[in-house]
């Protein structure tokens, strides 16, 4: 069967045996091949682009609804004019989407999206953010308190003449110092912002 280079959206429909909702479904989809000024259909593109992007897990339905409407099923490649089976030369189908590849991305990003908001929820994961801002509150801390360090020091230090207790002030500030920038740090781990 041969078939005009171009069609109205309804003889289109007529073309692949559907419905012309069907037509429009594929118009917004992008799986149509229109015009320069998008009115109308190039028929043979637009049957191979339709094939190339087909769902391989609807084939069941299609063929049922064939049979329903007591038409053979448009295959589209072979019914494609000058077809046999291929491709018309002109027929770009390097730049069609790859349904399944598509729709394989849109379904793992929807499930790790999912895995993020259970372990958010879970208080497992911290937002970049949230985590940014309590290392660098714990950076704060720990600079604050070694600046504060020798102020609080030198009076006690000063009047020690004992090497091992001077030593053991110095340990005791530092621990106090680093207690502290860890406490704040705890806070990512239990997902705290």
């Amino acid at each position: 069967m041969t078939y005009p280079a171009t069609a109205t959206f309804k003889a289109f429909a007529e073309i692949i045996g559907c419905r012309p909702s069907y037509v429009t479904e594929l118009r917004k989809s992008g799986r149509l091949v229109l015009t320069d000024d998008g009115r109308a259909v190039r028929v043979a593109e637009s049957i191979a682009r339709i094939e190339a992007t087909r769902d391989p897990s609807r084939a069941g339905v299609a063929e049922r609804h064939a049979a329903q409407r007591g038409a053979p099923l448009a295959t589209g490649a072979d019914d494609v004019p000058g077809g046999e089976g291929d491709v018309p030369p002109e027929v770009d189908t390097e730049g069609n989407p790859d349904y399944q590849l598509w729709k394989a991305r849109r379904e793992r990003a929807a499930a790790l999206r999912e895995e993020m908001r259970l372990a958010e929820e879970a208080r497992e994961y911290l937002r970049r953010g949230d985590a940014a801002a309590i290392v660098a509150e714990a950076f704060v801390m720990l600079r604050a308190g070694l600046e504060a360090m020798p102020d609080n020091l030198a009076p006690v230090v000063a009047g020690e003449s004992d090497e091992g207790r001077v030593r053991v002030l110095l340990a005791e500030e530092i621990e106090s110092i680093l207690g502290n920038c860890a406490a704040e740090l705890r806070k990512l781990g239990q997902g705290e912002g």
